[in-house]
């Protein structure tokens, strides 16, 4: 990003020190006095873009909700790509490290469940992710056509009523609750996942609690062998034939399925590269089983995205 605006940086050498700088009220101060605002990531703002602001009518909210729209699906697309956009890429990337950690056993089960599951997967989804720049511009027309009426912030205490414009209000025949709920393959109901559970073909992944007798805690996904993706049965042997990528490993490998991207090099595609090559040596001929080489992959390079 630094480089895209080095134009904007006064002082470079200025923010270099400031980084260099151990944590604390001094760096803090020095960061601000060296970055300009517009350099900045305010994660109060993307949170609630709305706060302290208040509409005399709803065309003004109507008005700035048009301008907020149409600013961000500019940075989506915008080849230069904009200190906010290039920010929440920034966050996105720094995901496929921080899960290398966890899954070589670095966290305790708690630390996991808070710090990682409670926290930082939610905030770095939602600073990072977000809908497509076409989605942002079908709701914009929407708003225009007059389809979509948007409220806002909701009035505490109230299901339907606008915190920023006085008396908007809608009485809706039907609310859609629009969160994402977590994997979890002990508590989701029927399907194959479950059944393998309840058949004793596979266990939960757990992580070791931080009380050395206490029982190890689910993360919520099903236990593999990190090598090749082979499901763990409950004695902790791996399947020789059973499999597992995507949703079900969300608990310890999260957003690989929604975040690989296509023309990327996602942590997903060489994950589902590792399993195919073994179950190319599994079903083919005895002699090729453990001689197979795979395929070399082409580099493939990072796409951004919005």
């Amino acid at each position: 990003m630094l480089k895209l605006h080095a134009g904007q940086l006064p002082d470079p050498g200025a923010l270099r020190r400031a980084l260099a700088e151990p944590p604390g009220p001094g760096r803090d101060t020095a960061l601000r006095a060296a970055a300009p605002a517009a350099l900045r990531l305010d994660l109060d703002a993307i949170d609630e873009p709305l706060r302290g602001r208040s509409f005399a009518h709803h065309a003004e909210l109507d008005a700035w909700w048009a301008g907020h729209l149409d600013a961000d699906a500019a940075a989506a697309t915008d080849p230069r790509v904009p200190p906010p956009a290039a920010l929440a890429v920034a966050v996105r990337q720094a995901r496929p490290a921080l899960r290398t950690l966890i899954t070589a056993g670095g966290l305790s089960g708690e630390s996991y469940r808070r710090d990682i599951l409670g926290w930082f997967n939610g905030f770095a989804n939602f600073v990072s992710g977000g809908p497509p720049a076409l989605r942002v511009r079908q709701l914009r027309a929407l708003l225009d056509a007059g389809v979509v009426r948007l409220l806002g912030p909701v009035r505490p205490g109230t299901r339907a009523e606008s915190a920023v414009v006085p008396g908007l209000s809608v009485r809706p025949d039907a609310v859609i609750d629009a969160w994402l709920p977590g994997t979890d393959v002990t508590t989701d109901g029927p399907g194959v996942v479950r059944g393998l559970l309840t058949d004793g073909v596979a266990r939960p992944h757990r992580l070791a609690s931080a009380g050395s007798a206490a029982e190890p805690l689910p993360t919520g996904a099903l236990d593999v062998r990190p090598a090749d993706g082979r499901v763990r049965r409950p004695d902790g042997t791996a399947h020789r034939a059973l499999f597992a990528v995507g949703v079900p490993l969300e608990g310890v490998r999260w957003t690989t399925a929604i975040g690989a991207r296509p023309g990327t090099n996602a942590d997903f595609f060489h994950e589902t590269d590792r399993v195919a090559a073994e179950l190319l040596r599994a079903v083919g001929p005895p002699e090729c089983r453990h001689d197979a080489v795979p395929v070399p992959r082409r580099p493939l390079t990072e796409e951004r995205q919005q």
